[in-house]
């Protein structure tokens, strides 16, 4: 359903060079196909950043960049993953924070609640990704880098 639904959205954008495709990013990134072969990478907030980076890294061409997009954790996240990131080849990440805002002259909100605090995690890679990653799925999972 999610790739029927980026296929229909790139032809409805007139994105003509998008191409979607199936499998398992721990799978693909060891395909010298997809291997070192992209300017940007990205993924929702589904995972711990050690883990989406440990996934995204090496799929990206030197200096290409990663963006994790992250809830109001992040800073303990980016904390966290410094050291994944710094062996992955990306050894100075940055973070943005931004707000999310309801709409202030929607009817149904009286009262506004405050705004969501959200980050991108922008991990430009400088270095190099070692061969054996990304790793089985299990492992990553039982011991992050």
């Amino acid at each position: 359903k999610k790739l029927t639904f980026v296929s229909d959205a790139a032809k409805a954008l007139n994105l003509d060079h998008l191409v979607t495709l199936c499998g398992r990013a721990e799978d693909l990134a060891h395909d010298p196909l997809y291997r070192g072969k992209f300017d940007a990478c990205t993924a929702r907030a589904v995972a711990a950043l050690p883990v989406l980076a440990e996934l995204c890294m090496p799929f990206l061409k030197q200096n290409g960049v990663f963006l994790a997009l992250k809830g109001a954790k992040a800073e303990a996240e980016l904390a966290e993953a410094r050291r994944a990131l710094h062996l992955l080849g990306c050894p100075a990440p940055e973070m943005l924070i931004y707000c999310l805002y309801r709409d202030v002259n929607s009817p149904e909100q009286q009262v506004q609640p405050p705004p969501e605090q959200r980050a991108i995690i922008l991990c430009k890679k400088t270095g190099i990704c070692p061969p054996q990653y990304p790793r089985k799925y299990a492992q990553i999972l039982k011991k992050p880098l």
